[in-house]
């Protein structure tokens, strides 16, 4: 009798571990929602928007947004304007080239990130699942080493020099004609230079320089996994689906100025999945 009920609880216990290693083949909201967090989109660092600090040309829109930015305390900028005389020319049969100019006024801005401000800038945005972008650093930082013998060239041998050509230096002095030498001078007259009437603008051009940043707008979280699909035939073939909802939290100054979704805006997306024996499930696609 004993021997016989410790073959009944093998048994369930048997049947209970062949159970839970199928359900692993099944996508459930748990395996889903385990999937999508390792993804780029959901990383603190993915939402970013791009913004550039020096000393460069800015429209009146351009000086709307770099006031909002120096109002949250993120930016400096100071403004330097100059006037361009511009020269253009027209053509018809009837009166001929004509010539005509205009003014245009260009602002110019130096923009400076403050302390603030330079906390936000995300130097590698998350681009790739953790996995993915683990192994991308480990190929990019890969170098290989040298050897030694890769810096040999082929040196020519020189070739002996032709004596039976080589000219005796008496004779050739003998050769030599002496030209006489006659000093002239000619009178250059100065020529001065025209006034130039783009000298400030084409100043402020010279100074032009820029340095592009990543700034962190914000951040995606994961709120809700649902419609889990994953039928016998798909968990046989390693497939699943669901649709889950997004909210954006956590908006940046720059993310306000500059562009990005709503603060606590919920978005909705469908993710496609595939398991694999090494990974478990993985997301394949986000729509």
């Amino acid at each position: 009798m004993k021997n016989f009920m410790t073959l009944a609880l093998l048994a369930v216990t048997m049947t209970a571990s062949m159970s839970s290693c199928g359900d692993s083949d099944i996508l459930n909201s748990g395996a889903a929602k385990k999937a999508l967090k390792k993804e780029a989109v959901f990383a603190k660092n993915h939402c970013t928007v791009p913004f550039s600090t020096g000393f460069y040309e800015v429209d009146s829109d351009d000086l709307d947004k770099l006031a909002r930015l120096q109002a949250a305390g993120m930016i400096t900028f100071s403004v330097e304007s100059a006037t361009e005389t511009v020269t253009e020319y027209t053509y018809s049969w009837y009166s001929g080239r004509t010539e005509y100019t205009y003014e245009r006024e260009h602002d110019f801005a130096q923009v400076d990130l403050t302390e603030a401000g330079q906390k936000l800038v995300v130097e590698s945005p998350a681009l790739y699942r953790e996995d993915t972008a683990r192994l991308k650093r480990e190929m990019d930082e890969y170098s290989e080493d040298i050897p030694e013998y890769m810096n040999t060239i082929y040196v020519r041998p020189q070739l002996p020099e032709d004596r039976s050509e080589a000219t005796d230096t008496d004779s050739i002095g003998k050769n030599i004609e002496i030209a006489e030498c006659v000093e002239t001078t000619t009178e250059v007259e100065e020529v001065q230079p025209e006034h130039d009437v783009n000298a400030n603008y084409n100043t402020l051009l010279a100074r032009v320089h820029k340095t592009d940043n990543n700034m962190l707008s914000g951040r995606f979280t994961l709120e809700k996994v649902m419609d889990v699909f994953c039928p016998e035939e798909f968990a046989k073939d390693g497939k699943g689906s669901c649709r889950f909802i997004a909210k954006f939290v956590d908006k940046t100054a720059f993310g306000y100025v500059l562009g990005a979704p709503g603060n606590q805006q919920l978005r909705e997306g469908k993710a496609t999945f595939r398991r694999y024996v090494d990974k478990g499930w993985t997301v394949e696609s986000i729509d």
